[in-house]
């Protein structure tokens, strides 16, 4: 599911395949942007994404879990 994504990001966004990749592949920011910073990729395109993708979740995820309570309770 991540290279459909990072080949999505490549086609439309025009980022190179390598960057789209790393800057959606799961780990902590840190980390990323010292591996993008050695393979001599925009660390702060990686970064920026892996920031997106947390605040997104802690928006997202307590809405999920209230439509998840409701609609199966005895989960």
């Amino acid at each position: 599911m991540l290279a459909v994504f990072a080949e999505l990001i490549h086609q439309t966004v025009g980022v190179r395949r390598d960057v789209a990749l790393l800057a959606l592949a799961p780990g902590g920011i840190g980390e990323m942007a010292i591996l993008a910073v050695a393979l001599n990729i925009d660390p702060v395109f990686v970064a920026f994404h892996h920031l997106l993708r947390m605040v997104t979740l802690m928006i997202v995820a307590p809405f999920w879990a209230r439509w998840l309570m409701r609609h199966h309770p005895d989960a």
